[in-house]
């Protein structure tokens, strides 16, 4: 539902090979894609056999918090270094915490303890006593998110969390928590989940009649969320990562030029982080030990 975000954290790991390669002609990268489509389920059937490859050396990913806790047990059994591009939950880094990944697992992009408190403050911003629903779709980006989101509103004046609810990442139908909506009389609702959903969502929400301001963190932070939801999408507040303002006009044409695409949201991130890995390979880490 959400293969944007992956094919466009792929293309960033691709062109920075690319231009590597162009620096440096003595090397060969090779990148190899693997696709564990954003799911806990199919990272734990892929990930062995990334783990056990030791000629992969290096990992740009996984792309989700869920599926980087699926992963972690093959890649540090394998002692395989990864730089997630989009794995925001706090507990992968928390050296407290039964998801902490070290000494393996590395990220370049911010933590949902400080998202969640923006997402709270932004949500609400210019609403005069605001009420406030937040919902999430029980995955492992979005449960600890909604937390945040709700620590946060703690922290707004005048706001008030009026109700919440938690729904299957499979759901279709959401008039159930439409209908728990507007019982609140809520006049924002902020939504912790994915884009695929958060289009389907938005444009039912509308189609009821609900003028509450929508909200969204970077999971609905996707240039496929508007084309998704149409018109429906106009007025989401959403909160994402900074990575695309950084990008000059001669790269992104550089980078069209290379792969035929425009870059995404996460394809500076990913960009750094397979460049992290190339830099390492330069100084002669070939091994996962040594990298």
């Amino acid at each position: 539902g959400e293969a944007s975000t992956g094919t466009d954290e792929l293309n960033a790991v691709k062109y920075a090979a690319k231009v590597f390669m162009a620096k440096n002609k003595g090397f060969k990268i090779n990148v190899v894609a693997v696709d564990d489509q954003g799911d806990p389920a199919v990272a734990g059937t892929v990930a062995p056999g990334v783990g056990s490859n030791k000629k992969i050396i290096g990992l740009v990913g996984p792309a989700y918090s869920g599926a980087t806790i699926a992963s972690l047990p093959y890649y540090k059994a394998g002692g395989l270094v990864m730089v997630s591009p989009s794995a925001t939950r706090v507990s992968i880094t928390d050296p407290t915490s039964p998801d902490f990944g070290g000494p393996v697992f590395h990220r370049v992009v911010g933590k949902d303890d400080l998202q969640g408190p923006a997402l709270a403050k932004y949500a609400t911003a210019g609403v005069s006593n605001a009420k406030v629903f937040v919902f999430d779709d029980q995955s492992s980006y979005a449960v600890p998110l909604r937390g945040y989101v709700e620590a946060g509103l703690k922290k707004v004046a005048g706001a008030t969390l009026v109700g919440g609810d938690s729904v299957p990442n499979t759901t279709t139908d959401f008039s159930p928590t439409i209908a728990k909506i507007k019982t609140s009389g809520a006049t924002v609702v902020i939504y912790t989940g994915y884009y695929s959903q958060g289009a389907i969502f938005i444009k039912q929400l509308r189609d009821s009649g609900s003028t509450a301001i929508f909200a969204g963190g970077d999971g609905v932070f996707n240039q496929e969320y508007p084309k998704l939801a149409g018109a429906a999408a106009e007025g989401s507040r959403v909160t994402g990562v900074g990575g695309l303002a950084g990008i000059s006009a001669a790269l992104e044409a550089d980078y069209k030029k290379q792969m035929g695409a425009s870059s995404g949201v996460y394809s500076v991130e990913s960009f750094d982080a397979a460049n992290l890995l190339l830099n390492g390979i330069k100084a002669g880490k070939t091994t996962r030990a040594a990298m």
